[in-house]
């Protein structure tokens, strides 16, 4: 099993890898064009910035199920995690405005009726 996940995680370097080269020459072909494509130019670093966030996103989720699967293998470090989420989501909700409140209840409604 852990191989697994190191073998994903490889993966995901190398995909990383293989963005940022992608990235570079990209980069590298918009300096030799004219300064006429400059707005054109924008609009692709834009783009590649959000791919950029995205791989970043995945390898945070990566290492978070990895870090949540290790906590599973012990059934009181698992009960520790679930507490500290558990108070972590009080103390988000009761700093929530009334507003936000009526927002999320709302939302809570809407998915059971969704359900039905």
């Amino acid at each position: 099993m852990p191989s697994e996940m190191s073998q994903d995680g490889e993966d995901v370097v190398q995909a990383a890898e293989e963005c940022e080269r992608r990235s570079k020459r990209i980069k590298d072909k918009l300096l030799v064009k004219d300064s006429s494509d400059a707005q054109h130019g924008m609009k692709l670093r834009v783009v590649l910035n959000f791919k950029k966030r995205k791989l970043e996103k995945k390898l945070a989720a990566l290492a978070q199920s990895e870090y949540r699967n290790r906590l599973k293998a012990d059934p009181q470090q698992w009960a520790e995690y679930k507490l500290r989420q558990k108070l972590y989501m009080q103390r988000h909700l009761n700093n929530l405005s009334e507003t936000e409140k009526v927002a999320r209840q709302q939302k809570k409604v809407q998915r059971q009726k969704e359900r039905r």
